[in-house]
């Protein structure tokens, strides 16, 4: 992966010249922190004229490659290079190549042509010998000993902690969990990323959900009732179920390791009586989330095995649940020449 913080021009350059010369040995893809979003113009020129193909080159973000999970990645501009990473480029290899930017070159016509020639021929060099590295059986170290020698530099970058993706479920996905969802989304952004399903989803949030979180100044955009099936690519590492229902059920394999807890909390649209009792259910409700994802921030974002953290959460009310789990179904594919 070619990072670059607008993403228009040297990862572009980068991805393209990869892709076309060494396609059995590299998958290059390239994307910016701050993708301005369309390619350089003189890019594709320089890069058709060296016979290049541009087709599906495009300026994007590199979040959109948190699922890819790159081997490589590669700043080629000094502003990249300084960037936190974020946490999903994980174990790969982090070079620098530090090429100058052909676009900012003023003068005449020839002499901007010269410098993004001198670049694409500079770029073929270096992924040559990319090529020749990987196609060969050495350790990391030599592999990144080898891309040094020709101007890489190896980078040891910030990485940011990942927020820990949590799941409420509750079996309409309509009320606790929806509040849930979006009070731990509005207080603890960076430290957590929720979600909220149900097992037998309703399809609509409750009205009285919505009302109150927008009283207490929580964005409510987005917020739907659905399925726990839909988090099924998700892989969440808490499972938090806030009603006795739901606590019972047997739980999708794809819950997997996450950690499994139970918050009991009452339903406030089950409350009967005046509009200021109802009122007071949600507001009491909204309350005591908060104060339990506030006890969760702080323990995910410290330094403490899981039995401290789960000791932790069930001192302020979650119970810790070992759960029923699916069987996982045996995956077969058959196979037929013609099929």
């Amino acid at each position: 992966l070619y990072i670059c913080t607008h993403n228009r021009c040297r990862s572009i350059l980068s991805e393209a010249i990869s892709n076309y010369t060494s396609a059995k040995t590299i998958e290059a893809r390239s994307a910016g922190s701050q993708p301005v979003g369309e390619v350089h113009p003189l890019s594709l020129k320089y890069l058709e004229e060296a016979g290049i193909p541009t087709a599906g080159l495009q300026s994007q973000s590199w979040h959109e490659f948190q699922e890819w999970a790159p081997d490589v990645v590669i700043t080629v501009c000094d502003n990249a290079a300084g960037e936190t990473c974020p946490v999903w480029f994980g174990k790969a290899i982090r070079l620098h190549w530090a090429l100058k930017d052909p676009s900012k070159v003023e003068g005449s016509d020839e002499e901007k042509a010269t410098a993004f020639r001198q670049t694409i021929d500079l770029v073929k060099s270096r992924v040559k010998e990319m090529d020749a590295v990987f196609g060969s059986d050495v350790d990391e170290a030599e592999k990144i000993a080898r891309l040094e020698a020709v101007g890489a530099k190896h980078v040891t970058s910030k990485i940011e902690p990942a927020p820990v993706k949590v799941l409420y479920i509750c079996t309409h996905n309509r009320c606790r969990s929806i509040l849930s969802e979006a009070i731990s989304n509005y207080t603890s952004a960076k430290t957590i990323e929720a979600r909220s399903a149900g097992s037998q989803p309703v399809g609509e949030v409750h009205p009285l959900s919505l009302k109150y979180l927008e009283e207490a100044g929580i964005p409510t955009a987005g917020l739907q009732s659905q399925s726990w099936h839909e988090f099924q690519e998700w892989a969440p590492d808490v499972v938090i179920t806030v009603c006795d229902n739901a606590a019972g059920e047997t739980c999708p394999v794809w819950f997997g390791k996450a950690i499994r807890l139970h918050w009991a909390l009452k339903d406030p649209s089950k409350v009967e009586g005046s509009d200021e009792e109802k009122a007071t259910a949600f507001r009491q409700t909204i309350d005591l989330v908060k104060s339990r994802v506030k006890e969760m921030d702080a323990v995910f974002g410290s330094d403490v095995d899981e039995a401290e953290k789960i000791a932790r959460l069930e001192a302020v009310g979650a119970k810790h649940v070992t759960s029923k789990i699916e069987p996982a179904p045996v995956k077969v594919l058959y196979i037929c020449t013609h099929n």
